[in-house]
């Protein structure tokens, strides 16, 4: 691959490079720590007992693998074991019973961090959070899954399109290097990120005026809302903070009663969930960070509205990160786009194909904005796409 990460013009080189042997080559080597002796493996550990881990968890139970172990940094989690009596250690004593033995899944964000260490204390075959979704497609998630890449190679046509409609070449640039990563899981693709702290309020891409109205949905606990009053300085107009889940929102409460009185009365928090539809969904509540529609089994229902039902016309600022229900929210919001021309500002890491669809959507809806691409965290992790009325960008597009 390049020296250098991808810029203008080489989507097509990365595209053209790909083909049915070449996919097909790329995903054995990438499963191979997974076979001992031409079998695969029928036992692995886990790496990290997080919620990555915990659906590396889900993937292995349905493909009938045993899971003799997690392993995980935290001491704190050493004493616990899960539902089913599996063992959770560090990862020295993990490889010390296992390293010569077992495959070790990586259910880190960061993979490549965790491939250092496990390799640097012995493990001998380590296999990435991608790379076992490949190995079990027909059991991994679509949400926080990764397609094969004959799966996205086959949506090329879109891919293209998306990446015309880019307004920077530093967007270009990222696009390409995740159509490449995604398709190699070669790491030399990729470049440095931004600081996570820049994250949906990117002075680089768009500069917080004194007057803002922003309605956040997805709230949480108040984690954005944190980064937005102390960019601000608490000179703002009004928040809307929606959040569904009731636990995430009782701690949203909760922050804002700490809050000075005259900024908690700027703050509205709403119970809603946001997509096409006004209506009822289920949702997957109790699952934190990760709390998302569709996830629950149990008939939990919550509210979800258009935010062209709820959105004040003095909307500036329009934020997602709604775990995968992005596109479903923006086609609900296609009037408010239209009245308001607020900031769209977007997580789009939740599905693969969030990566050319969120653009194009955001294109159709108002076909006059600047779309940029911007990565916080390693590998595909946090990254965001903006949509911003050309009056509102802070440089020209290049």
């Amino acid at each position: 691959m390049s020296d250098t990460p991808p810029g203008d013009g080489d989507l097509d080189r990365i595209l053209c490079a790909l083909n049915d042997e070449r996919n097909q080559l790329t995903v054995r080597d990438a499963v191979a720590p997974l076979y001992f002796g031409g079998r695969r493996a029928g036992r692995i550990v886990i790496c990290g007992f997080g919620a990555l881990g915990r659906t590396v968890k889900r993937i292995a139970q349905s493909a009938s693998l045993d899971i003799a172990a997690f392993a995980d940094n935290n001491p704190a989690k050493w004493t616990r074991s899960t539902d089913n009596c599996i063992p959770v250690m560090s990862p020295a004593d993990a490889v010390r019973l296992y390293g010569s033995e077992l495959p070790f899944v990586i259910g880190i964000f960061d993979s490549s961090r965790s491939r250092v260490q496990l390799e640097s204390l012995g493990a001998e075959r380590v296999v990435s959070y991608p790379a076992f979704c490949w190995a079990y497609a027909e059991f991994a998630p679509r949400f926080m899954g990764f397609e094969t890449p004959a799966w996205i190679f086959a949506r090329r046509n879109r891919l293209r399109e998306a990446f015309e409609v880019l307004s920077d070449a530093e967007s270009r640039s990222e696009f390409a290097a995740q159509v490449g990563w995604r398709c190699t899981l070669d790491h030399s693709f990729l470049g440095p990120f931004h600081s996570g702290a820049e994250m949906y309020f990117d002075p680089s891409i768009y500069r917080l005026g004194d007057r803002e109205t922003l309605l956040d949905c997805g709230a949480y606990d108040g984690d954005t809302l944190r980064v937005f009053l102390a960019r601000s300085g608490g000179h703002f107009n009004r928040i809307y903070a929606l959040e569904p889940d009731p636990g995430n929102r009782a701690k949203l409460h909760a922050w804002a009663t700490t809050l000075p009185p005259a900024e908690r009365a700027r703050i509205t928090i709403l119970p809603y969930a946001v997509g096409q539809r006004d209506e009822q969904v289920s949702f997957g509540e109790g699952q934190g960070v990760v709390s998302r529609i569709g996830a629950s089994d149990s008939g939990v229902v919550v509210d979800c509205r258009r935010i062209d039902s709820i959105a004040a016309t003095s909307t500036t600022i329009l934020k997602m990160d709604i775990e995968g229900a992005e596109l479903d929210a923006l086609r609900g919001a296609a009037a408010t786009i239209k009245a308001a021309r607020p900031i769209l500002t977007l997580s789009s890491y939740h599905f693969t194909e969030h990566l050319w669809e969120i653009p194009l959507l955001i294109r159709e809806l108002a076909p006059d904005y600047r779309i940029s691409l911007r990565r916080y965290a390693a590998e595909c992790w946090e990254m965001a796409y903006y949509g911003v009325p050309p009056e509102r960008a802070s440089r020209r597009p290049g």
